[in-house]
C-alpha cells in the first residue's frame, strides 16, 4: 500500500465519522473542499502532500466537536461544576442536602461606633449603610469567623489564610456561577443550599463569595445577584 492509498483510505474514515458529526455553521469544510479540487489538478506528489495536509484539519475539527459533546453530558459537566471553589471555600453538586441544624443566635448589638472601632481595628469590612440598613447584631471574631447581620442579608467574613475549609452542597438545578465583584472574582451559589465548617451544617440562601486581599467574605440573603453585587461593591473598611 502506498503513502497515497493510506492517506486516502484515513480520509475515508475521517469522513465517515464526520457525517456523523454536526459541522458549526462557519465550518472549514468548503474551504478544504476547494483546496482538494484544486489539489487533483496538480502534479499526484502534491495532490498526495495538500490531501494529508487537509485531513488533519478535518480530523482537528472533528475530535473538537467530540470533545463538545462529552463535555455536553450531564456526568461530566457535573466534573466540572464540582471544581467550583474559591478561596477556602468549595462548591460540591449533590443529589440530596445533608441534614442541617439551626444557625447559632448572633447576640444583641452594641452601639454602631463600637462596632466600626471593632471592624477598623481587625481590618475587617462593612457595606454601605444606605443599602443595607443598620446591623441588628453582629459577632466579631477575628481569629475564626465574623458575622454581621442587616435587616435583609448577613455579612460574614474571615482570614482565608487561617480560616478552615468550608463546603457549600448544592442540590440539582442550582445557579452556580463565576462573577465579579469590581474587579475581583466571585462565585454565587442561587437557591437553597447548605454550608458545612468545623462539622456543622447550616442551611443558606442566595450566596455571594468574594475576597478583598487576604480575607474571603461571604454575603447571603433572599435577594437577586444584581443587588447582591451592589451590596458587595459598596463593601469598605471603616476609617
Amino acid at each position: 500500500m502506498t503513502d497515497g492509498s493510506l492517506d486516502l483510505g484515513l480520509g475515508a474514515d475521517l469522513a465517515d465519522l464526520g457525517s456523523h458529526v454536526a459541522l458549526p455553521a462557519h465550518s472549514l469544510w468548503p474551504r478544504i473542499g476547494a483546496e482538494l479540487d484544486r489539489a487533483r489538478a496538480v502534479e499526484p506528489w502534491r495532490a498526495r502532500r495538500t490531501i494529508r495536509r487537509s485531513w488533519v484539519v478535518v480530523a482537528a475539527v472533528v475530535l473538537a466537536l467530540v470533545a463538545l459533546a462529552i463535555v455536553s453530558i450531564a456526568p461530566a459537566r457535573h466534573a466540572v461544576a464540582d471544581l467550583l471553589g474559591i478561596g477556602a471555600t468549595e462548591v460540591r453538586h449533590v443529589r440530596e442536602l445533608p441534614p442541617s441544624e439551626a444557625a447559632t443566635s448572633l447576640p444583641s448589638p452594641g452601639s454602631r461606633a463600637e462596632l466600626e472601632r471593632r471592624l477598623a481595628r481587625d481590618h475587617l469590612y462593612e457595606p454601605d449603610p444606605d443599602l443595607v440598613g443598620p446591623a441588628v447584631a453582629w459577632s466579631v471574631d477575628p481569629r475564626r469567623e465574623t458575622t454581621i447581620a442587616y435587616h435583609d442579608v448577613v455579612l460574614s467574613q474571615r482570614d482565608r489564610g487561617d480560616a478552615p475549609p468550608a463546603v457549600k452542597s448544592a442540590p440539582p438545578g442550582s445557579d452556580v456561577r463565576y462573577v465579579t465583584v469590581g474587579d475581583a472574582p466571585g462565585l454565587f451559589v442561587g437557591g437553597g443550599h447548605t454550608r458545612t465548617l468545623d462539622g456543622h451544617t447550616y442551611r443558606s440562601a442566595n450566596a455571594l463569595i468574594w475576597e478583598r486581599g487576604n480575607i474571603e467574605l461571604r454575603l447571603e440573603g433572599d435577594l437577586p445577584l444584581r443587588r447582591m453585587l451592589e451590596v458587595a461593591r459598596s463593601v469598605e473598611q471603616p476609617q
